[in-house]
């Protein structure tokens, strides 16, 4: 899957969609389920995605309320987690929205040609393969009796900034800097909102830790 899309129903994001399908043909775009019917026509490569699990539902609507975002972004997160995907992010509301949890961000002073983009969001696709089996299994410290919150709050941001260095190239350039794409990790974002992490832990451990992993959000901006 090239990843998951995540877009506000009040940005109209048609030409956005068609960038995408039409550049990314070959590759799956999963629809998450709260944003299909505002989608005309779902085909390949858009594809709808489900829930893996119907006590999901619960767990996306604590996110959303602990973080104060729409249901659609704390959604995508959770999904993209579960389907080991980035995000992808159309319209500036979304956007605005993941920005607002983002624990930190990789911008580009490069024009973004096809190939640049193909590139780059090959590279967010290693990010979340590579974080992904460490983050998850991390984030199970989370149901031990005595965790040190704050000793996991540093080792996930370490694992960050370590792996924001693959997007040396976006740094290759003279233009303004903007977005690429953000890092996004539910644990830190609701310690920062100062909700203790722990809380986490009256919900089924596997099912949680699934929705956990340190994930990325790629701000699609065709040229």
């Amino acid at each position: 899957m090239r990843g998951i899309v995540i877009f506000n129903p009040g940005d109209d994001v048609t030409q956005d969609l068609k960038w995408l399908s039409e550049r990314f043909r070959y590759r799956v775009l999963g629809i998450p389920p709260s944003l299909i019917d505002k989608i005309s026509k779902v085909m390949r490569p858009l594809v709808p995605l489900a829930y893996p699990h119907k006590d999901l539902i619960d767990f996306i609507k604590f996110v959303s309320q602990a973080l104060n975002i729409d249901h659609e972004v704390a959604e995508a997160i959770c999904l993209a987690s579960c389907y080991v995907s980035p995000i992808l992010a159309l319209g500036s509301k979304a956007q605005t929205s993941l920005k607002s949890i983002a624990i930190t961000e990789v911008p580009t002073k490069i024009e973004m040609n096809l190939q640049s983009w193909k590139l780059h969001l090959r590279i967010a696709d290693y990010s979340i393969l590579d974080l992904y089996e460490w983050s998850t299994s991390h984030a199970e410290r989370i149901w031990e009796h005595e965790v040190n919150v704050e000793s996991m709050i540093a080792e996930r941001l370490k694992a960050i900034e370590k792996d924001k260095k693959r997007y040396w190239r976006l740094e290759r350039g003279s233009l303004e800097p903007r977005t690429f794409l953000v890092y996004l990790d539910l644990i830190q974002a609701l310690w920062r909102k100062t909700v203790n992490p722990k809380v986490l832990s009256k919900y089924d451990k596997d099912l949680a830790s699934a929705c956990l992993a340190i994930n990325v959000a790629a701000f699609i901006k065709p040229s």
